[in-house]
């Protein structure tokens, strides 16, 4: 399995660069790390992503934003 080191600096819709440097498995297309980066910038906060692989292949990026809130319900 060969690895490479890659610098990749995605564009985002709202004008904040995101610098990424990091080693990957050859296999891993640019497009993907992108992608990955798009979902993670996009992230306000608080959140997460979610990778789907099947067969192999990712299918699905999943983006989850969690709002904070504190409210006492009862006391």
């Amino acid at each position: 399995m060969s690895v490479a080191n890659t610098r990749i600096t995605p564009q985002v819709d709202n004008s904040k660069m995101v610098d990424l440097n990091f080693t990957v498995h050859k296999n891993i297309s640019p497009d993907l790390i992108e992608e990955i980066a798009r979902a993670l910038h996009s992230v306000g906060g608080f959140g997460s992503i979610e990778i789907y692989v099947q067969d192999h292949s990712v299918t699905q990026i999943t983006v989850r934003n969690i709002k904070k809130t504190k409210h006492i319900l009862a006391e």
